[in-house]
C-alpha cells in the first residue's frame, strides 16, 4: 500500500480525533474567536510583507 493510500485510509479516524480533541473541546464560540484572531495575524503578516519585508534581501545570519 502506498503512503498516500495509507494516509487516505486513516483520514476518517484522524478527522474524528481532530473533532474529538479540538473542535468539541473548544466549542463554537472559542473556535470563532480563534478564527478571528487567525485572520488578524494573517492580515498583519500580509501588511508586513507588503510594506517592509526583507525576505528578498541577502540577510546575514545572526551570530
Amino acid at each position: 500500500m502506498s503512503s498516500r493510500t495509507d494516509a487516505r485510509s486513516r483520514a476518517p479516524a484522524n478527522a474524528q480525533r481532530v473533532r474529538e480533541f479540538f473542535v468539541d473541546v473548544l466549542g463554537p464560540q472559542r473556535l470563532a474567536a480563534m478564527g478571528a484572531a487567525s485572520r488578524d495575524v494573517v492580515a498583519a503578516l500580509r501588511d508586513h510583507m507588503d510594506r517592509d519585508c526583507a525576505l528578498d534581501q541577502d540577510a546575514s545570519p545572526v551570530t
